[in-house]
């Protein structure tokens, strides 16, 4: 007699079936009023029959054999287009959401992310897996049975959802791959008496995300351990306020002023842990520029508001020129921009709703609106910097902040009598050569960068620096040879 076919170890499947149809009937947890679901993917080992594969003697074209497992997304967005329509846009536009998606998606680490855009009734759908599937394999099945949550957009025409298992993730990956011992003022140090042990995230409605680490501090005898919980609040517009609490595993009065230490050394750890380039939403260089890289608080709910976009740039149509007009313009190095006949370039603006979190992570909505995309770009960096008296060149950091550009970005920095370390990227070192400047004197140096984007829009802006030549390195904190643009290093007038 033949063994019976089971996915569950110990479990036959049409046992495990009734299990589940009853769990469908009854409440997730006493307090719960709606129904409760379980969506179960069977396990899969490389020593093992998987799943996938169909058994010898079923049927090949049901590698499921008739089981209705589900695989949610870890990432969801729906937009609501009220100018389409109830239109769709075309196979090939929609292809193209599916490939830019794909390789804007390198911050989660994804191995092989799996985008799949759909779009019903002027609704656009989008869903992201981690990994890809075999076509006819029984993950196949269970992801095509994936839903959208169905309040995503709710208070809005725009709508993400981030699983609970993403956010998660990208915690335990900031966590692992940060220093796991501090000082006792908060910085890494590898012979710091703080150790960090552990990190768990907590989802609470219905607006809470907490961020737990636990840890040690061995200046005690014996050591004692200390939990310190980061509360994130999520309001609307991106906004989060944050409070943060350390207990120890046992409390005293000596202890109490300790532990006070040991929160604030923990709260001055939180940019490192969490740095925003690791919950980056969607690839936006723009934000991560024009907004800091270590805000002084925050945990993982901060952390993923701050990296939600407040617009996001559409591709631009219209303006198309006979080729004899572009070739000449081109030879005369005009901007296509100063034709009469321009692209229409639009943007979505996005005002987001107070966050929903749950057991299934978070969901934010908007209302969006469009509006014109008018690319610009400014150039942020020190515009006072001190040179030695026996120095030849000084140096400065500079970043381009481009605005409204769409795709991929090109940069060009320039600059008369400058050494440029990076000429090509969006932030570079600039060196200003002394020349011929004679000491206790001030000079001025123009740096200028041009940004171009995948349409060709092109947008240039400069900026002036004043480098002063010190008479003598008598009185100058030593400080200004490494940071020649402190308010301390410049002159005083």
């Amino acid at each position: 007699m033949a063994a019976k076919d089971t996915w569950i170890h110990g479990i036959d499947d049409a046992e495990l079936a009734k299990l589940l149809a009853e769990r469908q009937k009854k409440p997730a947890c006493p307090t719960d009023s709606a129904p409760g679901f379980t969506f179960m993917r069977p396990p899969c080992h490389e020593d093992q029959d998987c799943p996938d594969e169909p058994p010898e003697d079923g049927e090949p074209d049901d590698p499921c054999r008739g089981q209705t497992w589900v695989w949610q997304q870890d990432l969801a967005v729906r937009f609501i287009n009220p100018l389409l329509n109830n239109e769709c846009p075309s196979a090939a536009d929609l292809s193209r959401i599916e490939t830019a998606l794909a390789k804007n998606l390198s911050q989660f680490r994804f191995p092989d992310p799996d985008v799949r855009v759909s779009c019903a009734n002027g609704t656009i759908d989008i869903l992201v897996w981690g990994t890809r599937v075999r076509t006819d394999s029984c993950s196949e099945q269970a992801r095509r049975r994936a839903q959208i949550p169905a309040d995503i957009a709710d208070g809005g025409n725009f709508g993400v959802y981030v699983s609970a298992g993403l956010i998660r993730r990208l915690a335990a990956d900031a966590f692992n791959a940060s220093p796991k011992r501090l000082s006792a003022t908060g910085f890494p140090s590898s012979s710091g008496p703080i150790h960090l042990n552990s990190l768990y995230v907590v989802f609470r409605s219905p607006n809470v995300i907490q961020t737990v680490i636990a840890g040690y501090d061995e200046r005690p005898w014996p050591d004692v351990s200390f939990t310190t919980t980061i509360t994130d609040h999520l309001l609307d517009l991106r906004q989060c306020e944050t409070a943060s609490e350390t207990n120890p595993s046992r409390f005293d009065e000596i202890l109490a002023a300790l532990f006070a230490t040991v929160s604030v050394a923990v709260a001055v750890f939180v940019p490192v842990l969490f740095p925003l380039p690791a919950f980056v939403l969607f690839k936006d260089f723009n934000a991560l520029l024009n907004q800091p890289d270590n805000p002084t608080e925050g945990g993982v709910g901060c952390r993923l508001m701050e990296a939600l976009p407040d617009e996001i740039a559409l591709p631009q149509t219209g303006g198309v020129m006979p080729p004899i007009v572009m070739h000449a313009m081109a030879a005369a190095k005009l901007d296509l921009d100063d034709v009469v006949v321009r692209p229409k370039r639009k943007k979505l603006v996005i005002p987001y709703n107070t966050p929903r979190v749950d057991d299934r992570g978070i969901l934010v909505s908007a209302f969006v609106t469009m509006e014109d995309r008018l690319p610009a770009v400014r150039v942020t960096g020190p515009t006072s910097l001190l040179l030695d008296a026996r120095a030849a060149v000084t140096f400065g950091v500079y970043a381009a902040l481009p605005d409204d550009f769409y795709g991929t970005l090109f940069f060009q920095w320039s600059g008369g009598n400058v050494e440029i370390a990076s000429p090509n990227a969006a932030r570079t070192k600039i060196s200003f050569r002394r020349g011929t400047v004679a000491p206790g004197t001030s000079f001025n140096r123009t740096v200028t960068v041009r940004v171009t984007d995948g349409e060709g829009s092109t947008r240039t802006a400069s900026l002036t620096v004043s480098i002063y030549a010190s008479e003598s390195d008598e009185g100058i904190p030593a400080v200004c040879k490494v940071k020649p643009w402190l308010p301390v290093c410049q002159p005083k007038v």
